[in-house]
Parts: structure tokens; sequence; C-alpha cells
């Protein structure tokens, strides 16, 4: 008597290796939502590390307007300055130095609230975008918070004690706050 061989696969191997084939496929699904929303993260922390510097940069360039920079800044909070600073190069400065404050603070205000996402209407990059700014003789210290996509943990209640603080009282505590704190000192 023979024996007959097999040929083929059976219909349970290959449900078998379509279940395999699924989970592999919802893994990899899975690793390309995370990665997406860890990238979106970093995108939202480096524009913020962007924006902290951007302030030390301007108080740098009108050092003697430096205590005035001092301060809560989210949308809203500036209205726009009388004099408008921006110019071509020319050999007459157009502004006085508190007066180039403002101007600096109100287009500074402007790209931490989002205001051309606003006017696009896209999404805004910092949701809920406050910058605090703390000075302390010559140490400046800037925050910027905003709230993150997912609750983690609050941001801002990692701050330590201390003059120049600004962390914990910057933006709305939840658990959704995320923060840069950039520290610095300006040389007067």
């Amino acid at each position: 008597m023979t024996i007959a061989s097999q040929q083929g696969a059976s219909l349970v191997e290959v449900l078998v290796s379509l279940l395999i084939l699924a989970f592999g496929l919802l893994g990899a699904l899975k690793l390309h939502s995370a990665t997406l929303q860890n990238s979106q993260d970093v995108l939202q922390r480096s524009r913020a590390s962007q924006l902290a510097l951007s302030i030390i940069e301007l108080m740098r360039l009108n050092t003697s307007e430096i205590t005035q920079y001092q301060g809560r800044y989210q949308h809203g909070s500036l209205a726009a300055p009388a004099v408008d600073c921006h110019s071509e190069l020319t050999e007459t400065p157009r502004c006085t130095p508190p007066q180039l404050r403002l101007w600096q603070l109100y287009l500074w205000q402007l790209q931490l609230t989002g205001a051309r996402e606003r006017l696009e209407d896209s999404p805004r990059l910092l949701p809920e975008a406050q910058g605090c700014i703390g000075i302390d003789g010559a140490n400046v210290e800037v925050v910027i918070s905003w709230r993150g996509r997912q609750s983690l943990f609050d941001a801002g209640a990692e701050g330590e004690a201390g003059a120049l603080d600004e962390r914990s009282d910057c933006g709305n505590a939840s658990d959704y706050r995320r923060s840069v704190r950039l520290v610095s000192v300006l040389h007067l």
C-alpha cells in the first residue's frame, strides 16, 4: 500500500501564518504611530528652545532696557506698538530703546502664540503657549510652556526654589504642561 504524500499547505497552517502576519503588521503600525507622536513632541520642544534663544538674543541687542523685558507673555498680552520699528538698513535709528523693546516683544509674542498658524487656519505648533522672562541683574531666565499632546507629568512642577525660577508659574498647571527653560547671563 502506498502512502500519499501531502502537497501544499493545510487550511490551519495558512490561518496561523495569516494570524502571525497580522500581529506583525499591528506591531509595525503601533511603532510607526509612536514614532509620529515622538517626532511631534521633539518638534514642539525644538520650537520652544528656538523661541527662548530668540528673545535672549533680542535682549542682547537692547541691553539698556533689559529689566523691562521681565514678564509673562501669551496671546493678547501685548497690543501692537504705536511705532513700527521694522525698517530697511538705515544709518538713522527709527526707534528709541523702549520702542524697540515693545516692538521686539510684540513680534516675539506673535511667534510664540502662532499668529501665522491662526491666519492660515492650521493647528498651532505650541498650543496654549506662554513665555515667561525672569531677570535678576545680568541673569536671565526664559521659560516657554505649552500644552502637550498627552498626559505625562506637570513640567512646571520640577522647578527649583530660587529668585529666577519662572518654570512653576509659567503656563497652566496640569499634567499636559510642557516647558523649556533657558538660563543665560547677559553682559551689560
